[in-house]
């Protein structure tokens, strides 16, 4: 016969099966690894069948939720600022030009064309309080770059410190130098 010495407390075996089964329930209700691999997958493979989707540089693809700052921006430079464009066979991406340029943020996704030239770009961006940050840029692949931004009245100001985007900072120079009003 075994005596009640050979059995733990009461109060402890209900604390160890309390502790088991909130861990089979935290297992069960956690998305499994597997599920969130397949999910971040499915993300970073857009590109493959929607034409309109950037390349993923980074690995990271944020999702397509709406942001505070969606929207077609555009902006008009005048020709006394920047001058003439001379011919080049080489020019630098994100040269300003006189005319006008378009800015969509669309979804996580940011688009550039340039009426006065050949150029434009594309990549993606998140958004965080006053802070928007661009990464996936074919410009500069490797880099994730944090800028300011502030939106009144249909008119988007975005301001930077530093961009370590090739040539000079251009990326910044291009995105800051002029507000971007909403079409």
């Amino acid at each position: 016969m075994v005596g009640r010495a050979d059995f733990r407390d009461d109060g402890e075996v209900m604390r160890v099966l309390g502790v088991a089964l909130l861990c089979v329930s935290l297992a069960a209700c956690a998305p499994s690894e597997e599920r969130a691999r397949e999910s971040r997958a499915a993300l970073t493979d857009l590109w493959k069948d929607d034409p309109t989707e950037p390349y993923p540089f980074s690995g990271e693809v944020p999702p397509r939720d709406v942001t505070p700052i969606d929207g077609t921006y555009v902006r008009n430079v005048p020709l006394a600022d920047v001058g003439r464009p001379v011919p080049c066979r080489r020019c630098p991406p994100y040269k300003i030009y006189a005319g006008e340029a378009t800015l969509r943020l669309e979804r996580g996704r940011f688009y550039v064309e340039e009426e006065g030239s050949q150029f434009g770009s594309e990549g993606h961006f998140v958004v965080d309080a006053a802070a928007i940050t661009l990464f996936n840029d074919p410009i500069c692949p490797a880099e994730r770059v944090t800028y300011g931004y502030s939106l009144r009245d249909g008119v988007l100001e975005i301001a930077f410190r530093h961009d370590p985007c090739a040539f000079q900072n251009l990326r910044g120079k291009y995105l800051t130098s002029y507000p971007w009003r909403l079409r």
